[in-house]
């Protein structure tokens, strides 16, 4: 008879997400919290969040919309998959908590969240039967059950510079330096669509959808014949991967993962090749079903290699059911009205606010801003302007995207200034060159993300009291984070996917669309970002326009 039966373990007692072996409460080493731990401890390290209600269910909602109803009978009644299309604002992270109270206890399920942080806040609600994580995550789970690994995030650098250094001699290093950077932005492109490295064609077709550019056919055709030497290396070191190879793995070596009777995907819209068939290695035969939610007007991740038509084609490989969610509970009335020239089918909630809708220059805007506003803009250099007007008037203001000033810092490094001057001087003829290549190429959209990169640091040169290399990079590990967002937060659209505030400015809004996008894809993408611009705000929208 096992404990639960005898008595001695409480029916909320949740199980151990790594082994299944019973849990119990523990107190945290500061002594003022609680935690559920493996009571096979230290063997196992499993734990879960504690909650005073035992987590025996997920989060209710009592009077559900119509819409809502739909998605929970299709789940407790029907068969099959779904796919939810889910506006901007619609609660559909609550209403997947609900949905996950509706799964048998016996089934196995599991939330993959978008991202860490997302997934360790679902945690503290979802009901004890239900597993969440990231797919890296739980891929890397996966890979741990089957053999030692290490996390070695430099692995990928490391196999591009012995390669590149084997192939080109010593005498050519801006040869090497040109191949290098262009491999390692290939190669996480190359695993994340799934193409064949050896497939010139699809190697070429990958280069140019992706703006990487050649200035040679000498270093395109190094390229090309490392990247395949390159993705072989990557997946025979099997004691080391990186952050890409915990989902490449798994589906390289048809490694074996676990499957569930439910997998729950949140930001669907998102997903790359890749992850969406990992995702369906996680159901299981004839029985799994998949909920899929997400916005296909959400979809503005092109650039690093999801698949912008992840949401039909998710409908099409499931032959899922499509229910909507087109209630907007978030946004004002007539931040709603704004939204819907791009969405039509977005409706505002019966009990919404009318809202407010604000216009200012920026001179105006100074004195507007306050510690907890969202600045929303098209391009990250207007942003470092704004916060360096903020800062100096004693206001805290930061930039979401702590990658984004690492990246800054790389091409800083990559320039091998000798001082500041040298360094500026370096900036401005890449600048030059690279968007005079782009913009040959037709690639006038790519061009301008280089000539805003460029921009960023120039403006922070050009700050008073910078004086060196070093000054820069300080201030841009400054400006750019992700950890203490407190005082106004600024960040570029893209970032700001999954945020929301009372108030929200929306800086230079003349830059949406951008006037270089041409292709239908590349427009539908630019409304994608205006219209998640447009929804961030509970309450409050301005727009900044230039003095």
């Amino acid at each position: 008879m096992s404990e639960r039966k005898r008595g001695k373990i409480q029916p909320d007692t949740p199980v151990c997400p790594n082994c299944g072996r019973t849990m119990r409460k523990r107190t945290a080493k500061a002594g003022d919290a609680h935690f559920w731990g493996c009571s096979d401890f230290p063997n196992c390290r499993g734990y879960r969040p504690y909650r005073e209600d035992g987590g025996k269910r997920g989060k209710h909602i009592e009077n559900p919309s119509p819409m809502q109803v739909d998605a929970f009978d299709f789940i407790q009644y029907g068969s099959g998959n779904a796919v939810i299309e889910a506006v901007a604002g619609s609660g559909k992270t609550s209403t997947m908590v609900h949905a996950s109270t509706l799964f048998s206890k016996q089934d196995d399920a599991i939330f993959l969240a978008f991202n860490k942080h997302i997934a360790d806040e679902l945690k503290t609600k979802l009901p004890f039967n239900v597993d969440c994580g990231t797919m890296h995550s739980i891929c890397l789970r996966a890979i741990r059950e089957c053999r030692l690994v290490d996390i070695d995030s430099s692995k990928l650098r490391n196999i591009v510079k012995s390669l590149v250094d084997g192939a080109v001699p010593d005498s050519e290093r801006e040869t090497r330096i040109e191949v290098s950077r262009r491999l390692m932005k290939a190669i996480p492109l190359i695993k994340a669509t799934l193409i064949n490295a050896e497939d010139t064609v699809a190697l070429m077709n990958l280069f140019s959808e992706y703006n990487i550019d050649f200035p040679s056919d000498y270093i395109l055709e190094l390229v090309l014949e490392l990247a395949q030497q390159v993705i072989e290396r990557c997946a025979a070191d099997q004691t080391a991967i990186d952050f890409d190879d915990m989902i490449w793995h798994v589906h390289v070596h048809d490694i074996t993962i676990k499957k569930y009777d439910w997998v729950v995907v949140d930001e669907a819209q998102d997903l790359n090749n890749l992850q969406m068939e990992i995702l369906l290695k996680m159901v299981k035969p004839g029985k799994g079903r998949v909920i899929a939610v997400g916005d296909r007007h959400q979809s503005i991740y092109g650039f690093r290699g999801a698949n912008t038509q992840a949401i039909p084609l998710l409908i099409e490989k499931l032959n899922a059911e499509v229910l909507p969610l087109s209630i907007c509970y978030r946004c004002p009335t007539r931040h709603v009205e704004l939204a819907k020239a791009l969405v039509p089918q977005i409706e505002a909630a019966e009990t919404a606010i009318p809202g407010v809708i604000e216009h200012y220059t920026e001179s105006e805007v100074n004195n507007q801003l306050r510690n907890g506003d969202l600045v929303l803009c098209r391009n990250n250099a207007p942003l470092v302007s704004l916060c360096f007007r903020l800062i100096e008037r004693g206001i805290k203001a930061t930039i979401k995207g702590k990658d984004i000033g690492k990246s800054l810092i790389d091409l800083i490094e990559s320039l091998k200034g000798k001082n500041l001057d040298d360094m500026l001087k370096r900036l401005s003829d890449y600048q030059r060159h690279e968007t005079a290549k782009l913009q040959d190429k037709g690639a006038e959209m790519a061009a301008q993300n280089v000539a805003d990169r460029c921009a960023v640091i120039f403006t922070v040169a050009d700050k008073e009291g910078v004086c060196s290399i070093e000054d820069v990079t300080a201030y841009l590990n400054r400006l750019f984070q992700d950890d203490e967002m407190t005082g106004v937060i600024c960040s570029s659209i893209h970032k700001a996917k999954g945020l929301e505030a009372d108030s929200v400015y929306i800086l230079h809004p003349d830059l949406m669309p951008n006037r270089f996008a041409k292709t239908a894809e590349e427009c539908q993408q630019e409304a994608n970002i205006e219209y998640v611009a447009l929804t961030r705000s509970k309450n409050f929208l301005g727009f900044i326009n230039k003095d």
